[in-house]
């Protein structure tokens, strides 16, 4: 498939998630061809299977070995990583880091780079040393695969062993459960800014992670079909919970953004983001324990 098909592709995707990592790996995949939606990928990739959270690290998500480990694990496809200064040796499509981009094509001194929508030249000379190369090689992969109940248990597992994961000692950063609650905790002390211009939690952090968890509805929905009924039955109350979840957090949302609009984030504002925000954790915590149930 040639790079304006991808784009169009993806333009007429519902729900899209908001990482940009995750657009530079899916149109890596459809280059070759390969049938993996966007929302499978935040699956496999693990991106929707966790939620990390530091005040201090907003990007700590960014977890590019835990990404290559669960595409090799779930998918068997490798994405390997190389120094700049090899770049000459890789050829496109490969990924521009941390800027996210997809390089798909050389030019003369310059790449011409795709970010999520957007298409530009990138000139060479202005690669900085901490700039790395990634890239993925995908493979033919059929479709049924995606949908195995192995499969499916594995990452049932992994979702709740994310959930209830407790912080080890020494670390700035919490996972799952214990992440949702410090997040909270966050909001409700006033000291703590979320409008900053170098804060990147309500305009990448959250956003990033939680709008992956569409994708995970879309791939429980897949399974749905090769269940047995009484499992289907299970597994669509725990859907139900997810889609109430995915609701809450829209709201959260709607709210965030107009406080960044605003450049305001008062205590009403943050009042209203944290209860809508109680309302997603309560619902996400109803859908782990359904989840429970095919462990």
């Amino acid at each position: 498939m040639d790079y304006d098909k991808i784009l169009e592709k993806l333009k007429n995707t519902e729900n899209l998630p908001t990482y940009d990592l995750l657009f530079a790996l899916e149109k890596s995949i459809l280059k070759e061809d390969v049938e993996i939606l966007i929302h499978e990928l935040a699956v496999f990739s693990g991106l929707s299977l966790r939620f990390i959270y530091s005040y201090e690290n907003p990007l700590i998500y960014e977890d590019l070995p835990y990404f290559a480990f669960n595409l090799k694990k779930y998918l068997n496809f490798e994405l390997n990583f190389f120094d700049i200064g090899t770049i000459e040796d890789v050829e496109p499509p490969f990924i521009l880091i941390p800027q996210n981009c997809l390089a798909i094509e050389r030019m003369n001194g310059t790449l011409l780079c795709e970010h999520v929508f957007d298409r530009y030249e990138f000139p060479l000379h202005e690669l900085q040393s901490e700039n790395r190369i990634a890239k993925l090689n995908p493979f033919r992969i059929e479709r049924f695969i995606l949908y195995e109940r192995s499969k499916f248990k594995d990452i049932v597992y992994e979702i709740h062993k994310n959930y209830y994961e407790r912080p080890q000692k020494l670390t700035n950063y919490y996972l799952g459960k214990n992440a949702f609650q410090m997040f909270i905790s966050d909001l409700e002390d006033e000291s703590k800014s979320f409008v900053l211009e170098n804060n990147h939690i309500l305009t990448r952090t959250i956003p990033d992670q939680l709008t992956a968890l569409y994708g995970l509805k879309v791939y429980l929905l897949g399974v749905y079909h090769f269940l047995k009924k009484d499992e289907q039955k299970v597994l669509f109350e725990g859907i139900d919970a997810l889609s109430d979840a995915i609701m809450f957090f829209r709201e959260f949302e709607r709210v965030s953004k107009d406080a960044l609009l605003r450049n305001s984030f008062l205590s009403e504002t943050r009042r209203r983001c944290i209860n809508s925000f109680k309302r997603f954790v309560a619902s996400y915590d109803h859908f782990v324990y359904i989840l429970e149930k095919f462990i």
